[in-house]
């Protein structure tokens, strides 16, 4: 599959993660909003509304879904690496497995790399397994007013196998997570 003028690269980057993370946190409510519109320096936010603790390594697998879901569409930068989701990756990784505090900083850091490697591959299996779900939340992000969704919503137009979360199952909250 490679990206087509049907593709809003930025919703579809963003709907990547969104569907990684509903996946990976079973709860809309953990998923306060998807936008495909400006905030900030971001093209695009997913807000987590908690539920991640700090070295949380599935932070690092919904960071990664979204430039992972643009690659496999066939994006490029801008869209495909944006350093913060990448950083948010490595972050997560490093304090999942304390890797930051090595003494051998050399062993250390190839075990990291090593470490998000996984992590990306686990990443690609689940936008893999779930591209039809990232192709319908996208669209339907593209065309939502302000391209902003709650979790629910996103969840409902996604369908398959999210759109069992379409029911927040937990009270939403301000979100606590940095947005991905």
């Amino acid at each position: 599959m490679t990206m087509t003028e049907d593709h809003d690269p930025v919703a579809l980057h963003e709907a990547g993660h969104a569907v990684v993370a509903l996946l990976l946190m079973g709860d809309a409510a953990a998923v306060g909003t998807v936008r495909a519109s400006a905030i900030g320096q971001a093209a695009g936010r997913v807000a987590l509304a908690g539920g991640l603790y700090p070295g949380d390594l599935r932070h690092a697998i919904i960071a990664l879904a979204g430039p992972e879901a643009t690659r496999l569409a066939g994006g490029d930068a801008p869209y495909a690496w944006g350093a913060g989701d990448a950083g948010q990756a490595l972050t997560a990784v490093l304090l999942a497995t304390e890797i930051g505090q090595a003494a051998d900083l050399r062993g250390a850091l190839a075990d990291a790399v090593d470490a998000v490697d996984a992590v990306r591959r686990m990443a690609v299996d689940l936008v893999v397994a779930h591209w039809p779900e990232i192709v319908r939340g996208a669209a339907a992000l593209a065309e939502a007013p302000g391209r902003v969704m709650t979790g629910s919503e996103f969840a409902r137009a996604a369908g398959g196998a999210v759109a069992c979360y379409a029911e927040a199952t937990t009270t939403p909250s301000a979100p606590a997570e940095p947005g991905i």
